[in-house]
């Protein structure tokens, strides 16, 4: 699920996820085989070349029986039905090889995952009911929900053992054999919060090591944490390189650069009291500081950046801050912070 709202975020619909195209590694799902799938921001030659069911007859929801290549549910469909042969061992519409065979998902239920094995809890049942509804706009609004309700079972609310068609199998075989039915209006599912998978970075100045604006960046880090349930942290600060020139690696005592910033990176975090889980910690060696955070953040999928930013001075505003470019080019929600006594000390120093 983890995995299919990356692909779905990137504005892709695989439409033909099954078992053989699932590798679970050490760092989690990766999909495979991506033939058939459609990226909205091309032409889907596919799709205008036939308008024949395409995808694996066991797995293919009920739009695309219907030819139908436009609804990232149907990704979540499959999904569901991977979900019932895990927990049954069964194939929910076992393996038609004709259309006919296809279409019988459409107007036939299939046996409710608890009759195939009383061990499946009622939680997964529901999810999986819920992954596999015909009516597209009836199944999960997005993967990303999938994986919330997958990890925070005890917050789902347990469907009947028994199920029908919305509006009845006589009245669904009447709407999708009179005519196409058109896509369902799905936007595009942008990270959410509280999904348990969304990316907070805190971009964090410790050029001159731990001061107001880095406690004032952590206070406002927790604030964001804590209104993002579930929400990781990517802890960032910029080890800043020069343009032309031999950079200075190590210290006056020999120690290296990069290790002494990523200590006190790991030491301004401690107070925030996160689990080894849910925080990551990263150096960036740059020239440009404002780059390498847009560049992290894009690279990352950041739902949110939390930074400072400096006094205003002569220089800063002839060349323009760091905060000042990244809150022009992030593709996503930034925070920004200043601490109002050192603009204080800024303004009477002038």
């Amino acid at each position: 699920a983890t995995a299919l709202a990356a692909v779905h975020r990137q504005n892709v619909i695989h439409l033909d996820l099954k078992p053989d195209n699932i590798i679970i590694s050490p760092r989690g799902a990766v999909l495979l085989d991506f033939g058939l799938s459609r990226h909205f921001d091309l032409p889907d030659l596919l799709g205008e070349e036939s308008d024949v069911p395409m995808g694996t007859p066991a797995y293919i929801a009920p739009e695309q029986v219907m030819g139908n290549r436009s609804v990232f549910a149907s990704d979540i469909f499959a999904l569901g039905c991977i979900l019932y042969e895990a927990a049954t061992g069964e194939k929910p519409f076992g393996e038609p090889a004709s259309p006919a065979g296809m279409r019988r998902r459409i107007y036939h239920l299939p046996a409710p995952v608890r009759t195939l094995n009383k061990r499946v809890p009622r939680w997964l049942a529901t999810v999986i009911a819920k992954c596999m509804e015909v009516d597209p706009s009836r199944r999960y609004a997005n993967a990303g929900n999938v994986a919330f309700d997958l990890t925070h079972v005890d917050q789902i609310v347990v469907a009947p053992e028994t199920r029908t068609l919305a509006g009845g199998n006589e009245n669904w075989f009447k709407r999708l054999f009179k005519k196409k039915p058109a896509a369902p209006n799905f936007s595009m599912p942008a990270p959410v919060r509280g999904n348990g998978r969304a990316i907070v970075l805190v971009a964090v100045d410790l050029t001159d090591g731990m001061d107001a604006l880095a406690e004032e960046v952590r206070g406002e880090a927790a604030r964001v944490l804590a209104a993002s349930r579930g929400a990781r942290l990517a802890c960032l600060t910029v080890l800043k390189t020069e343009l032309i020139g031999q950079d200075e690696k190590t210290d006056s005592a020999g120690r290296s650069a990069y290790v002494n910033r990523l200590v006190a990176l790991r030491d301004w975090a401690q107070p925030l009291g996160l689990d080894d889980e849910a925080v990551s910690y990263h150096v960036v060696e740059a020239v440009s500081p404002g780059q390498a955070i847009l560049n992290y953040a894009s690279h990352n999928d950041v739902g949110h950046i939390v930074m400072g930013a400096r006094a205003s001075s002569a220089l800063r505003r002839h060349l323009g801050s760091v905060s000042t470019e990244v809150v022009a080019n992030a593709l996503c929600s930034v925070s920004v912070v200043r601490v109002k006594r050192i603009e204080e000390n800024a303004a009477q120093a002038a």
